[in-house]
């Protein structure tokens, strides 16, 4: 018996699409996933830093305001959103929504904020 040519049915044609969305998904979970161990391997921690981290940190100025601000690098955070084409305005949006959803950052204590 042969089979027929047949036209795709429409709900073949959405199994098709659902499967594709599902598979570029997938391949982006993997992609982020190798993202993430390479950041995370400290087996070449120079590979993070800039010539101006050091004197960044070496700087001891006083501060003029009453606050404190926290000051930290975070050069992974720079090279993952360099990578990515993020803006440095939306990497502090997204870092001090993490900071919020970890407990780090909270209403009473906003000085940990990034901009």
């Amino acid at each position: 018996m042969k089979k027929k040519n047949r036209k795709k049915s429409v709900v073949d044609t959405l199994w098709d699409i659902h499967k594709d969305k599902e598979e570029r998904k997938y391949r982006r979970h993997r992609e982020k996933l190798a993202l993430l161990k390479e950041i995370g391997s400290e087996s070449n921690p120079s590979k993070y830093q800039s010539s101006s981290d050091d004197d960044f940190i070496n700087q001891n100025l006083p501060s003029t305001s009453k606050n404190t601000q926290m000051r930290t690098k975070l050069s992974r955070l720079s090279l993952v959103c360099d990578k990515h084409g993020i803006s440095d305005q939306s990497a502090a949006a997204i870092a001090s929504a993490v900071l919020k959803d970890v407990g780090i950052m909270t209403a009473e204590d906003p000085l940990k904020m990034f901009d």
